[in-house]
């Protein structure tokens, strides 16, 4: 007997009174259509057990803050945090651009296609950002630097 998944539509085998394909797509199909009950039962558990809540947090800080950092890069990004640590090490924890050590870093990106680029220090971050990452500034701020003051005025 044929059926067709909740969850994602795929057709598979199975019993008829089988409303999903695999356990991945029961546990989403739950999660999904159950949303409002699980918010409710977490509100209600973080209002009866606040200690318990505070000590997790504590216990846990590290591991929090490195799941935080794995889904912003997968969700923002659309890297795991495997390529994220291979590209760290490719790029010998060095920034693309001025090529000095990453003590801090970011993450840089199009911002008109939000495709990913390489990771690059805060300064040159920030010079890309006051720049709108448009070249043709760029150029210009290099041919200043050479001495070109009035060189990029029309005469």
């Amino acid at each position: 007997m044929k059926g067709i998944c909740e969850y994602c539509g795929v057709r598979f085998e199975g019993r008829s009174d089988k409303r999903f394909c695999s356990k991945l797509c029961k546990s989403n199909g739950y999660y999904h259509n159950n949303e409002e009950e699980r918010r409710e039962y977490s509100r209600k558990y973080k209002k009866d057990n606040p200690q318990q809540i505070i000590d997790y947090e504590l216990m846990n800080k590290e591991k929090r803050r490195l799941q935080h950092q794995e889904a912003h890069l997968l969700r923002s990004y659309g890297i795991s945090k495997d390529i994220f640590d291979g590209l760290f090490i490719l790029q010998k924890k060095k920034c693309l651009i001025c090529k000095k050590d990453l003590e801090s870093y970011c993450v840089d990106h199009d911002h008109k296609t939000g495709e990913f680029r390489g990771l690059v220090c805060k300064r040159c971050n920030t010079v890309m950002g006051f720049v709108d990452d448009d070249i043709s500034i760029l150029n210009n701020m290099i041919k200043y630097l050479r001495g070109e003051r009035y060189s990029t005025f029309e005469r």
